[in-house]
């Protein structure tokens, strides 16, 4: 993702992760989150509208790793805004 991208990303969510409306910290940082997965959606990987503010808790989440492990479970699910979490 291209640095203007992402700078959008995070200016339009508020410098905050859309499900819990945390500002991050060191132990639970700011990422980007692609909506529609960047490996089967490539073309969208710059969209902004695909993108979405998380902390690293709610991302690590809604792709199904296991806090500590890094281990994905089987059930991946993908928020967005609209959902409200």
């Amino acid at each position: 993702m291209n640095k203007q991208v992402r700078a959008e990303v995070f200016l339009r969510d508020g410098f905050a992760c859309t499900k819990c409306d945390t500002a991050g910290s060191k132990k639970n940082p700011l990422t980007i989150h692609h909506i529609m997965p960047k490996c089967k959606f490539p073309r969208l990987v710059n969209d902004p509208d695909n993108c979405q503010v998380l902390c690293q808790r709610h991302h690590d989440e809604v792709h199904g790793i296991h806090r500590g492990t890094r281990k994905r479970v089987k059930e991946q699910r993908y928020w967005t805004r609209e959902m409200g979490g």
